[in-house]
């Protein structure tokens, strides 16, 4: 679906064959107005002891305040996905941060998160975000918790909260259905599932996190039969705040849209009147 502000980018696949040195790239968009819109900088490396790739964000001088962010890519070649990882520091320390996982990508992408979680932050995630019910954005957790990687053990990853917030009144996949109930299942999740509400605001040392959307308002003004309309337009979009530490008025802002598309922008753009940011996650179905 073509998006109101932007229309179809060229995107280059990138295979998983092992790359011998790190590489950028600079992601490109153009407005309907023909300007041309760049983003930011990515690297792209190999961990030599694992051969897997290493994407990592990078903003330039102005930087995230010490916080980082990180988009994944896909581990299945030519297949669309969205994963963020986000280190967020606190002003005083600069070795422990809180780690947020957004979204994850599908089941392949599960081996890599699980290695990159274990290995870079110790098994611990602060929280994590589903933005909505497909299966390119849940199914590497799903993944994850059918293969007894999430919980408190010594090779597990612990989760300090997890929070999605499917529309109500409709029937799910089989899929989205497996994901709510393993994380039900599962002993370590235990009162640690949590719906995203509009208007919240979640803080992570340096870096909050604002809920703008909230899927039942958006669906039911959408789709106000409750029919099992596109639950794209059902994603939780979010604004990412990194405090620079030093001038509140050099703060970064990135909106994660999950995969809302034109319907819900209009509706999203009426209610939030005005979104000033820095960088977006442009939804793979625009």
């Amino acid at each position: 679906e073509q998006s109101e502000f932007f229309y179809t980018c060229s995107i280059t696949n990138i295979s998983s064959a092992i790359f011998d040195v790190p590489f950028t790239v600079v992601p490109r968009w153009t407005t309907l107005d023909g300007t041309n819109v760049f983003g930011i900088e990515r690297e792209i490396a190999v961990n030599d002891n694992n051969n897997k790739r290493w994407t990592t964000e990078k903003l330039g001088a102005n930087g995230l305040g010490g916080s980082k962010l990180l988009q994944l890519a896909t581990e299945k070649d030519a297949d669309q996905m969205m994963s963020y990882v986000i280190e967020a520091y606190n002003p005083d320390d600069q070795t422990n941060p809180y780690v947020i996982v957004i979204d994850g990508g599908n089941t392949k992408d599960a081996a890599y998160l699980s290695w990159l979680l274990t290995t870079k932050y110790d098994g611990h995630v602060d929280a994590w975000f589903i933005t909505h019910a497909h299966g390119d954005h849940y199914g590497a957790l799903l993944e994850m918790l059918n293969d007894n990687q999430i919980g408190d053990g010594e090779q597990q990853i612990s989760i300090d909260k997890l929070y999605y917030n499917f529309p109500d009144n409709i029937t799910h996949s089989e899929g989205t259905q497996n994901f709510i109930n393993a994380g039900s299942n599962n002993s370590h999740m235990k009162d640690k599932v949590s719906e995203q509400e509009m208007g919240t605001t979640y803080t992570y040392g340096r870096v909050d996190i604002k809920i703008l959307s909230d899927c039942d308002e958006y669906y039911g003004v959408l789709y106000p039969e409750n029919a099992a309309g596109d639950q794209n337009n059902a994603s939780i979009v979010m604004l990412a705040e990194f405090d620079d530490g030093i001038n509140s008025t050099e703060n970064t802002e990135v909106l994660f849209l999950g995969d809302m598309g034109r319907g819900g922008e209009t509706y999203l753009m009426k209610q939030i009147n005005e979104c000033n940011v820095d960088l977006t996650g442009v939804a793979v179905q625009m």
